[in-house]
């Protein structure tokens, strides 16, 4: 896969009114997000890039998928190392799904 560039912004967020968290006693007004895309070549026609969540220390691959059986990961270089399954490549974790399902 060739990566053909790597956007990062930070985004603050109003919320409006604001909300509490059980974390913290004060009700939040805005949260930050950072937004990480890359661009790359690999089986995207048409799309200019994709978008690996990661925002360290809360938003790491254990948490965003959990509801995988392996999460995705980059290697040592920073590349994105796309499966070789069908489809997007990444198996869901039957048991997760089942645990937390609503309804």
């Amino acid at each position: 896969m060739k990566i053909a560039a790597i956007d990062i912004t930070r985004h603050r967020i109003a919320l409006d009114p604001p909300v509490p968290v059980s974390w913290d006693s004060r009700p939040r007004g805005s949260f930050t997000i950072t937004l990480v895309r890359v661009r790359t070549d690999e089986g995207l026609e048409g799309a200019p890039y994709l978008e690996f969540p990661f925002d360290p220390p809360d938003w790491v691959p254990a948490r965003r998928d959990f509801y995988l059986e392996e999460t995705i990961e980059t290697d040592d270089e920073g590349w994105l190392v796309l499966p070789d399954r069908p489809g997007l490549g990444a198996a869901l974790d039957e048991d997760v799904l089942r645990e937390t399902r609503i309804g």
